[in-house]
């Protein structure tokens, strides 16, 4: 029997989790539902009779918002990886399940990976449907989010990839901080992130004329391939780490870290 990780045995493991955490899921996407539809109908009060270009742009701007508070919902969200593990009780069930490190930090990645995403998707998409309808009978027409977005980053690619490089290693930055921190994840994941932006903001305005020479005027695309693999490797890099920390975990921890 393959001891490190074993397909049905992953599988179990995968519907246990969802079956045990499936009300954590469902609130956080019904919130993230009601409150999309709701700021996505106050955009659209005053428009009564209004030209479809103006519902558009209205659309367009509520649009970006939107994006960019799912954006930061699914960031955030990684500092949630291991909220199954914030008791004693919690800890025992989940770390002496039958199944290995491996197997038991892919399950808990896939949720904030994966599961949580396709919710937060499935939620912008609800608030699209409600926006949609609410234009069309208050105002006679509409036009999508989705389609918004899709044209705007569809002809945007560099916008595109900075937006990727932001996303993934911000996203696996608070995976980290959600592993090693052993209590209060989500505020010490911003006190750290506060305290490295400060930090690099000083290194950047140190070396400010080097950062111009190195990526003022650059030709081609290599500074957006830049950018992508370095953050994208930043990410490999912390996600490995979060895993290494997993494994050091015990199922009676009373300090602050998983350490």
């Amino acid at each position: 029997m393959n001891t490190t990780f074993d397909t049905h045995r992953f599988a179990r493991l995968f519907k246990w989790n969802l079956i045990s955490n499936k009300r954590h899921y469902l609130q956080g996407m019904v919130a993230i539902a009601v409150a999309f539809s709701f700021v996505s109908v106050a955009h659209l009060t005053d428009l009564d009779g209004e030209s479809a270009h103006r519902i558009a742009l209205r659309v367009d701007s509520f649009a970006k918002t939107l994006l960019f508070c799912a954006c930061v919902y699914v960031m955030l969200s990684g500092t949630s990886i291991f909220v199954n593990l914030r008791s004693k009780q919690q800890r025992i069930a989940f770390l002496l399940q039958p199944a290995s490190n491996l197997e038991k930090f892919l399950v808990r990645f896939i949720g904030v990976v994966v599961v949580i995403p396709l919710g937060a998707l499935a939620a912008m998409a609800f608030a699209d449907l409600i926006q949609m309808l609410y234009s069309t009978l208050s105002c006679g027409q509409s036009c999508s989010i989705f389609t918004i977005l899709y044209n705007h980053f569809g002809h945007n690619p560099s916008e595109m990839g900075f937006v990727y490089g932001m996303m993934i290693s911000l996203h696996a930055f608070y995976v980290f901080c959600g592993t090693f921190y052993s209590k209060h994840q989500f505020p010490l994941a911003l006190c750290t992130q506060f305290a490295i932006f400060f930090l690099a903001l000083f290194i950047g305005i140190e070396n400010s004329d080097w950062l111009i020479v190195t990526f003022h005027d650059s030709n081609g695309d290599c500074p957006l391939w830049a950018w992508m693999g370095g953050h994208s490797l930043i990410a490999l890099v912390l996600y490995v780490a979060s895993y290494k920390i997993f494994c050091r975990m015990q199922a009676v921890n009373n300090k602050w870290i998983n350490l």
